[in-house]
């Protein structure tokens, strides 16, 4: 089973992943390629979804489920690499799973040795952070976080055990294949903001006559 997963909550990554069938947790990663330019998402995710795809010789119709991260991150950046997501699995009607960004942080992190509990934290710019807390495994022995993410201002102490490396696809992909395997449900694509973008829809001026 092949997954293409992505992440636009930084920089911007992409990844393909083959697990044995679908009730395999672990996958290998055949090709990754990402943008460290935390501002470029909507120039960089169409050459790279191009370049993983080359690198790895295998056409897109081979593809079989689509991951993506959801952040929480910049309301522009999630909202590409999401439409990305989306366009690349509309087609082929490809199962469409989203992975809250900080997850895919933890579970690397949890994979290289740290230990629960663990704190994710990005930074959230405005000098505030990112901050989400993982306490225990899941069904699919995934970080499961205690709550939502949230933001603090970077004048707040942080926990002791805490990871601020940017989030990779391979490790949404990961995360998602082993949901999947695991028998858990989806989770929906709907971006973790946090907070109210910098832009916001205008109020409507009533005009007297």
């Amino acid at each position: 089973m092949l997954w293409m997963a992505i992440d636009s909550s930084a920089g911007t990554s992409v990844a393909l992943l083959r697990t044995e069938d679908e009730r395999s947790a672990g996958a290998e990663v055949l090709a990754l390629a990402e943008d460290r330019n935390p501002r470029a998402h909507a120039e960089a995710v169409g050459p790279l979804l191009r370049a993983v795809l080359a690198q790895a010789a295998v056409p897109a119709s081979a593809v079989d489920a689509v991951a993506v991260g959801v952040g929480p991150g910049p309301f522009t950046g999630l909202r590409v690499g999401i439409a990305a997501a989306i366009a690349f699995a509309l087609p082929g009607h490809l199962p469409l799973w989203g992975v809250p960004s900080h997850d895919a942080v933890a579970a690397q992190s949890v994979a290289r040795g740290s230990e629960l509990p663990l704190t994710v934290c990005r930074d959230a710019r405005r000098h505030e952070w990112f901050l989400t807390e993982y306490g225990s495994l899941d069904e699919a022995g995934m970080p499961q976080s205690l709550d939502l993410a949230r933001v603090v201002p970077q004048t707040d102490p942080l926990p002791e055990n805490v990871c601020q490396e940017p989030p990779k696809a391979e490790w949404v992909g990961r995360v998602a294949a082993a949901r999947s395997a695991a028998g858990l449900a989806p989770r929906g694509v709907e971006p973790i903001y946090v907070r109210s973008p910098d832009i916001s829809r205008a109020v409507p001026k009533s005009v007297l006559q």
